[in-house]
C-alpha cells in the first residue's frame, strides 16, 4: 500500500518463483522466505546501504522537480512556517536537499536551510508522532559529521530564543515542534509526507494534525482523465 513495499514485492515474488522452480534448494517455507526479505529490506535501511548508494548518484535513483524549491519559497514569502521532518540523518539530507535545489554534484551548500524555519533529521518517525519521552539534539550544519548537542528544549515557551541557537535538530518528538513552531494546536499544522502508516495516520489520528498524503503513481491516472 505504498511505494516501500515495492522491494519486499519484488523480491519476495523472485524467490517464490525460484522455490517453486527448484524446491530442493529452499526448503523454508513461504511465509519465512517472506519474514527473512523484511528483516534484510530493514536492515539495508538501517545500517545505510541504501542510502550510500543514493548519496553517491541522486540523480539516478531521485526525480528532480523543478517546481518543488519554487513553492517553498512563495509557502516563506507568504508568511507560513515551514518544517522539515525526516527519518535521515544529517549528511544525507544535505545531500539530497542540495541536489534538490540544483546544486552541482559534490556540492553541499547549506542555503537550502533558509527555505525552512526548523529542520529535524534522524526523527525516526512513527515514534516522533506518539512517544513524548524521546529527546532531542542540535546538529551542527557546519560539522561534516553533524556534531550532537544536547538541547533542553524551548524554554518559557522563548522559541525565537531557542531557534538561534541553531534549527537543525535531530530526534525528539512532537512537543518539541509544536513548542518550536508556537503552535496552540494540531490544527494549525498541514503535514505532507508520502507514507500512509508513519506519516499520515499517525499524525491525523494521534495528534490532530491535517494531512496530505503524495501518492506519485497516482500522477499517469490523473493525466488521463
Amino acid at each position: 500500500d505504498t511505494l516501500f513495499s515495492l522491494p519486499d514485492a519484488f523480491l519476495f515474488s523472485k524467490l517464490v518463483e525460484f522455490k517453486d522452480q527448484y524446491p530442493n534448494l529452499i526448503e523454508k517455507p513461504y511465509e519465512q522466505i517472506y519474514r527473512d526479505v523484511r528483516r534484510a529490506v530493514d536492515l539495508c535501511h538501517r545500517d545505510g546501504t541504501i542510502k550510500r548508494r543514493v548519496a553517491e548518484e541522486p540523480a539516478k535513483y531521485i526525480e528532480y522537480d523543478p517546481h518543488l524549491i519554487p513553492t517553498l519559497k512563495r509557502l516563506k514569502r507568504s508568511g507560513r512556517k515551514t518544517f522539515l521532518l525526516t527519518n535521515s540523518l544529517w549528511e544525507y539530507t544535505n545531500v539530497v536537499m542540495n541536489f534538490l535545489m540544483g546544486n552541482p554534484p559534490g556540492l553541499l551548500e547549506l542555503d537550502w536551510l533558509d527555505l525552512f524555519d526548523v529542520v529535524i533529521v534522524g526523527a525516526n518517525k512513527p515514534a516522533f508522532l506518539t512517544d513524548p519521552r524521546l529527546w532531542m539534539y542540535r546538529v551542527d550544519p557546519r560539522s561534516k559529521e553533524g556534531y550532537l548537542s544536547n538541547t533542553e528544549g524551548v524554554i518559557d515557551g522563548n522559541a525565537e530564543a531557542f531557534l538561534r541557537e541553531g534549527k537543525v535538530l535531530q530526534g525528539g518528538n512532537y512537543t518539541h515542534l509544536q513548542e518550536i513552531l508556537s503552535l496552540n494546536s494540531g490544527s494549525e499544522v498541514l503535514y505532507v509526507g508520502d507514507h500512509m502508516f508513519s506519516d499520515i495516520l499517525r499524525s491525523k489520528r494521534q495528534l490532530g494534525w491535517r494531512t496530505m498524503l503524495i501518492i506519485p503513481e497516482l500522477t499517469d491516472e490523473i493525466n488521463e482523465m
